[in-house]
């Protein structure tokens, strides 16, 4: 709710104090649209850190019309107190933005962007853990991190809400982190669940066009551009690729399609993940090969495989059941290779019920020596006590190239 005729070209040097409020104000306003003036009783108060005037029953009543609130033109403040100022306010952010991640797109329909042409950084990817070099990388996310909302509070991965698609979501305009994004129509600028955001008017219901009130840079390409070279490296994440099914452990549950008719993968209850049954499992399995056997790559890293060791099992069984399927697929029993375990990892009681592993392309590269692993820190209160500790194995070019250095980490 903004005063009325505020707004425009405001002085930040002058304008201290925000000139709206948020209205909550349930049940007490269904004879309002957007653009009415209104008057208001109730108490102001402050919500997890968004000031609001809370409604009495009936207490939000359409007076005279008015004149209406002037988007402010906005660039993102760096500065909290700045944007105190302007808390509740009608803008029309300018300046450019990208795309910084998707982490909660499809469960609440909004994206997280960061003013400037690149996202936001892990700040040990730029420094040293406790540096002024870290605490400065800190800073400049607080500063410039926003995130656009689609003005509705509908939870998309609930089983109620599977069918519904959210809003920014599209394929003919996908959302990619590191890709520019412009908001084309005023927002209101405010603060809800910890993070300041750009809300729009009225709320905005996906339908998958692209036709929203943000604009994303479409980056996307067939495949990536040739570098050159002789030997090619990838990550795969194979999301909890299990051999042991959850149908193998009487206290596993597992996840039900919306109508009830079918369980796919394991939720929980026992220590595996991943497939429910063979069937899904094979589906599983096909898809995730055919998209090793499209990379490509002479050396793969895999994240997210299914611990066997904790299970009380050979810890190769994943890597082998995928690379046989791989080698199935191919027609060559020889075209893919897992590499052991390292003898290095912790106790199979000390590590997590995922990890990482290694495939590659024997004709193309070839182990030096065995893999190692950064297994003396997964004790608690060490680096990797809840984490999939990093695997680093030394290969050689089939070409009698360079050897070089592969470590999968799952970050």
């Amino acid at each position: 709710t903004d005063m009325p005729g505020t707004g425009g070209d405001i002085d930040s040097d002058t304008h201290t104090a925000s000139d709206a409020l948020f209205l909550y104000a349930p049940g007490a306003v269904d004879e309002v649209a957007l653009g009415d003036t209104v008057r208001v009783t109730g108490a102001i108060s402050e919500f997890n850190g968004l000031t609001q005037i809370r409604a009495n029953a009936g207490a939000a009543q359409k007076i005279a019309d008015a004149q209406a609130p002037t988007p402010i033109p906005l660039e993102l403040p760096r500065d909290a107190a700045e944007r105190e100022s302007i808390e509740s306010m009608l803008v029309q952010p300018t300046g450019q933005y990208t795309v910084s991640n998707t982490y909660t797109t499809f469960q609440y329909g909004e994206v997280a962007l960061a003013f400037g042409d690149e996202p936001l950084q892990q700040p040990t990817e730029r420094a040293r853990l406790g540096s002024a070099e870290y605490a400065a990388v800190l800073d400049d996310n607080a500063a410039r991190a926003v995130t656009v909302d689609d003005g509705q509070s509908t939870n998309f991965l609930s089983a109620s809400n599977s069918d519904l698609i959210p809003a920014y979501v599209s394929l003919t305009e996908p959302i990619i982190v590191g890709a520019d994004a412009v908001i084309t129509e005023p927002m209101v600028f405010d603060y809800r669940n910890n993070a300041w955001k750009f809300n729009p008017v009225t709320p905005l219901v996906g339908d998958g066009t692209g036709t929203d009130a943000v604009e994303f840079e479409n980056t996307r390409t067939e495949a990536p551009a040739p570098v050159g070279g002789d030997v090619s490296v990838a990550s795969f994440n194979v999301l909890n690729y299990f051999t042991t099914l959850g149908t193998e452990t009487a206290s596993c549950t597992a996840y039900v399609s919306p109508d009830g008719s079918e369980r796919n993968n394991v939720s929980g209850a026992c220590d595996q993940r991943g497939a429910w049954d063979a069937e899904d499992f094979e589906r599983q399995q096909e898809k995730i090969g055919a998209a090793i056997k499209a990379l490509d790559a002479s050396v793969g890293g895999l994240v997210e495989i299914g611990n066997s060791a904790r299970l009380g099992n050979h810890p190769e069984e994943p890597s082998a059941a995928l690379v046989g399927a791989l080698n199935d697929a191919a027609g060559d029993a020889d075209k893919w290779a897992f590499v052991p375990s390292s003898a290095e990892l912790p106790a199979a009681a000390s590590q997590d019920v995922i990890s990482n592993a290694i495939i590659y392309q024997p004709a193309e590269a070839s182990r030096v020596g065995d893999a190692r692993a950064l297994g003396d820190e997964s004790a608690t209160g060490q680096a990797f006590a809840n984490a999939r500790e990093p695997l680093p194995l030394l290969f050689e070019p089939a070409d009698d190239g360079e050897d070089f250095l592969f470590v999968v980490n799952q970050f």
